[in-house]
């Protein structure tokens, strides 16, 4: 991922003008008295060196500049800035540096052609058989969706009792989390491999506040897709903010759907599989309770972002199901089955996610020739409904309308029990010291 580094510091650094606080001369405070002192013009430092007390950026006699790793230093310097605040500000210029994405410019493609009914147009569609359910019975859920190689389905009343539909838009989170930090990124999922393409276009991020975030979402109605892609480039993606973690409350407001009451077995299994695997690790044991809980909620998350925000083709990790509520706005889902897997070209090499290098509304043939074997089914999710995608189902995604979107990936004990072990031994041994083994902890 391209987060801000030293070298978009220094545009921000080209683009500031010296405050004239600055530039005129005032006395030094003396010693013991320089609380809040910032000294920035060589008259301040007198004949002497930098001031210890002051936890500042200081540059006596100009030494320290123009070296590579002053560059920071230097910003806070003559801005009066914190390198938090700083690096703030050269985030939020990256949210309106224009740039482009091939899977962008495919999306305003694709949609030239397709503006009234998009799912017809997705290329080698042949029929469209995603059920579209209503009053699910939940104790049914999982042998008729989940077993098996399993079978999306669409709830159309997915979040009928759902506080957010009506209230969760761009300007009302703004209001209520303005200081929150989340990140935002131009590509989504990331890739290793963006890095080396030809040419390479690795992911951007920019780290901002919800309230800079949700100001930059509002700018870009999507009304005008053509005129909006040529002037403004891709946009930035609010993918994967935590804010039920943040937010514990926000579940009163989007609670877990009524159809996963008992599909999703998640925060039972953790605690069941805890006594099992880690019953004989005191520490374990003793940080267990709230870890699991926080895990469980760390898997559900919120997307927003304008029009033409895209999720590329991938299949959830650690065999997770997953469910993706549209809470605001609407989007194309394109689906395959996971026996489509030997036509879609796993990009090697991605250890955190499994993806694929076929772009759905725009595939290259001469170079994936297998793909023209692959079944793709799609179907657009409106607001309040959700779309329920088993394990191992390939999947994207793009927002249709300005959108939000709650997310949760979870795990049920008949039929995806061996992902959570997965991620759970993974965590632990994570944490542990190099060729320990947890489940011999504490055998005598």
């Amino acid at each position: 991922m391209a987060h801000v580094d030293v070298a978009t510091l220094a545009r921000v650094l080209e683009q500031t003008s010296v405050d004239p606080r600055m530039e005129r001369k005032r006395p030094t405070p003396a010693y013991g008295s320089r609380t809040g002192f910032v000294p920035t013009v060589e008259e301040d430092f007198g004949d002497g060196g930098a001031f210890p007390e002051c936890h500042v950026a200081q540059f006596p006699r100009g030494m320290g500049r123009g070296s590579k790793d002053s560059t920071i230093a230097e910003a806070c310097f003559r801005t009066g800035m914190s390198v938090e605040e700083l690096m703030q500000q050269a985030s939020a210029k990256m949210l309106h540096t224009k740039d482009k994405t091939p899977e962008y410019e495919s999306f305003v493609s694709f949609m030239r052609r397709n503006q009234s009914d998009p799912v017809p147009g997705v290329p080698g569609i042949r029929t469209n058989n995603i059920r579209k359910v209503r009053n699910v019975d939940a104790h049914a859920v999982e042998k008729a969706f989940l077993e098996g190689t399993g079978q999306p389905t669409v709830i159309e009343d997915a979040c009928r009792d759902w506080k957010a539909i009506g209230s969760w838009r761009f300007e009302t989170l703004k209001q209520r989390f303005p200081a929150t930090k989340v990140a935002a990124n131009d590509r989504a999922p990331a890739r290793h491999r963006d890095k080396t393409g030809v040419p390479p276009r690795p992911q951007r991020t920019a780290q901002v506040t919800l309230k800079a975030y949700m100001n930059y979402a509002m700018s870009r109605s999507g009304l005008d897709l053509e005129t909006e892609a040529a002037t403004y480039g891709v946009p930035f993606y609010l993918n994967g903010w935590k804010a039920f973690i943040d937010y514990p409350e926000l579940l009163e407001e989007c609670p877990y759907p009524y159809f996963s009451s008992q599909c999703d077995q998640t925060l039972d299994l953790m605690k069941e599989l805890d006594r099992v695997l880690f019953g004989k690790v005191p520490q374990q044991a003793a940080k267990s309770a709230q870890w699991y809980a926080n895990a469980s909620l760390s898997m559900s998350k919120v997307f927003a972002g304008p029009r033409g925000t895209i999720t590329r083709l991938h299949y959830d990790s650690g065999g997770a199901h997953g469910w993706l509520a549209q809470v605001h706005g609407k989007k194309l889902f394109v689906l395959y089955s996971p026996d489509d897997s030997k036509y879609l070209y796993e990009i090697p090499g991605e250890e955190e996610t499994t993806q694929s290098f076929i772009d759905p509304l725009n595939p290259d043939y001469e170079t994936y020739p297998l793909y023209r074997y692959a079944q793709p089914i799609a179907v657009v999710v409106e607001e309040g409904q959700a779309i329920l995608i088993p394990k191992g189902w390939w999947h994207y995604a793009v927002s249709l309308e300005p959108s939000i979107t709650v997310m949760r990936n979870f795990y049920n004990a008949r039929t995806n029990t061996k992902g959570l072990v997965e991620f759970m031994l993974r965590s632990v041994f994570k944490d542990m010291p190099k060729g320990s083994n947890p489940l011999k902890m504490g055998e005598h």
